[in-house]
């Protein structure tokens, strides 16, 4: 019967063995495992991807959006709105996980009301005598604003998957004067005390015009995957500018118009990490 107990014991102490043996093979083939198990990181999972740019070296894409104008664009030039389209590209600076130099290539389009044109031009009449005696005639057409810009850009990750970044952008633009025209009427006071009614007509000197943009904007990206973001963002534009005005009558004259834009723009975009 001992000797049956003792058998029996041996049977088991030489599975166990057996089982452990092929255990801590199994863990040398996969790697290993190190570590108590509360120790070892998640691996993979929806929240344990993607930090964006973080730890990347290059970050390009594009965005495109819908325009508000303010200053000369909206009260002298009767744009209202418009839109926007960019592709930019940026570089990590070395060391540096949060700081990003690159460059970003545009265009504005705005769109030019030739109701709210016509009504800038009476309303000026009114400021400068009694009254115009009739409706402005105009013709006008669309603003097309392209830009080249120098980028910097600071990127912050407050949460896995979310960036938030700040940019400030500095460069060029060139003017794509559009060829308005305009011929109004103002009543003018003479030395008598009567007044006389006097005809104005101008057109824009159409063509390209250099200028320069600054830029400052905020995004916010989240990562949907190891190497793209979806983003959504706000900037804010100045543009100046200069450009010719041709009067014709009373008296023919070249004025030159000094010109600033100022422009907020809500976009939407994509950019990609490597």
């Amino acid at each position: 019967m001992k000797k049956i107990l003792l058998l029996f014991t041996l049977a088991i102490l030489t599975i166990t063995m057996a089982n452990a043996n092929d255990f801590e093979w199994q863990k040398s083939k996969k790697g290993g495992i190190k570590g108590k198990v509360h120790e070892v990181p998640a691996r993979g999972g929806w929240l344990n991807l993607a930090n964006g740019i973080e730890g990347k070296k290059v970050c390009f894409g594009f965005q495109f959006g819908g325009a508000v104008a303010t200053i000369d664009a909206n009260k002298v030039e009767a744009c209202n709105i418009g839109g926007r389209a960019n592709l930019f590209i940026y570089g990590i600076v070395p060391k540096t996980k949060t700081f990003c130099v690159g460059v970003d290539l545009g265009a504005f389009y705005m769109l030019t009301s030739s109701k709210k044109y016509a009504k800038i031009l009476s309303a000026s009449a009114r400021d400068m005598s009694e009254g115009a005696s009739q409706e402005p005639e105009v013709s006008v057409s669309n603003w097309m604003l392209p830009t080249a810009q120098i980028s910097f850009m600071g990127n912050f990750h407050p949460l896995q998957r979310f960036n938030i970044q700040i940019k400030l952008n500095l460069g060029a633009m060139m003017a794509m004067v559009p060829g308005n025209t305009a011929d109004y009427y103002q009543k003018e006071i003479q030395a008598d005390g009567s007044y006389q009614e006097q005809e104005y007509k101008y057109e824009y000197q159409s063509g390209m015009k250099p200028g320069f943009i600054g830029e400052l904007g905020t995004d916010l990206l989240y990562a949907m995957s190891a190497h793209s973001e979806v983003k959504f963002g706000v900037d804010w534009s100045y543009l100046r500018f200069s450009y010719n005005k041709n009067w014709t009558v009373p008296e023919e004259r070249t004025e030159k118009m000094l010109t600033q834009f100022g422009i907020f723009d809500i976009h939407i975009g994509f950019a990609f990490n490597f």
